[in-house]
């Protein structure tokens, strides 16, 4: 006799879930090892920080319907410029989004939604927290507050040797997961100079986690985080950049000429930045 179709709803659907539950471990004890080897850097550029994180959400949303949850995404001040750029790397700021979705889909109460509001350069999730995991959710920030104090790595390599070795109460939670995100998205966030935190939410269930903080950059911070990735990242490839300052032409405005430069630009590393007086503009160009 031949299996009835909902006879073999819940073994497909059980079986998508446990691949999809190792794709998570899988991607974030990647992001941890490179984080552990010291190999996580920023190649930071202006971007659009709304576009990056509804992308991502449009990528996420497909494995969150089947965990039974919805993503909902918002702008939070409408009436701010959304086309404002943000200094960021559009790749590791993609591996954020994605860990923060990864620790939510396993913490967030089935049948609800998760909902990111976009600022000019804030992302914030909320969720409904599933009640039984309230202790393990406050053990989570603990832990990240111990990888902050340690510069994120003795913590990773703490969590790469219980995983991999099999001693740790990580193989016997509760739910799903490796329980490391946080640290990854704390990590990122540091290198981009802004922070990761938690806020509760509304009500007692209720939780919000602002992911992604990035710093209001002035022309020095803006010209010393473009110059010190770049740095960071040439003696890794043993590769070279230059960085010229360009004196603003009489008459011209410093934001008219440094658009000029930067549609001269033809690699997307490239940038261009101007100075806080306003009478030069500093170029950064991969050699």
């Amino acid at each position: 006799e031949s299996l009835t179709q909902s006879a073999l709803d819940e073994p497909v659907a059980m079986a998508r879930r446990n691949a999809l539950a190792l794709e998570r471990n899988l991607a974030t004890l990647l992001d941890m090892a490179e984080i552990e080897l010291g190999s996580l850097h920023v190649k930071p550029r202006e971007i659009l920080l709304s576009a990056l994180a509804r992308s991502r959400s449009d990528i996420q949303a497909p494995k969150a319907r089947a965990l039974g949850l919805e993503i909902h995404v918002e702008r939070e001040e409408p009436s701010a410029d959304a086309s404002e750029p943000v200094l960021a790397d559009p790749i590791q700021m993609g591996k954020a989004i994605d860990a923060v979705y990864r620790l939510l889909f396993v913490k967030a109460q089935p049948a609800t939604a998760i909902e990111l509001r976009i600022s000019s350069r804030t992302l914030a999730f909320s969720f409904v927290l599933q009640p039984d995991l309230r202790a393990e959710w406050e053990k989570v920030w603990q832990e990240a507050r111990v990888a902050e104090r340690a510069g994120g790595v003795r913590l990773s390599r703490l969590y790469l040797s219980g995983v991999l070795q099999g001693e740790s109460e990580f193989l016997t939670r509760k739910e799903s997961g490796i329980g490391g995100e946080v640290l990854v998205v704390q990590e990122i966030l540091r290198l981009h100079g802004g922070r990761c935190f938690r806020q509760e939410g509304e009500s007692k269930d209720l939780c919000e986690v602002v992911v992604l903080e990035l710093p209001v950059l002035d022309a020095e911070r803006t010209i010393a985080l473009a110059v010190g990735a770049r740095a960071r990242q040439a003696t890794v490839d043993l590769s070279s950049f230059i960085v010229a300052c360009m004196p603003v032409p009489k008459g011209v405005l410093a934001a008219d000429f440094r658009a000029m430069v930067k549609r001269s630009l033809f690699r997307p590393s490239d940038s261009a930045y101007p100075a806080a007086d306003g009478k030069k503009i500093f170029v950064v160009l991969d050699d």
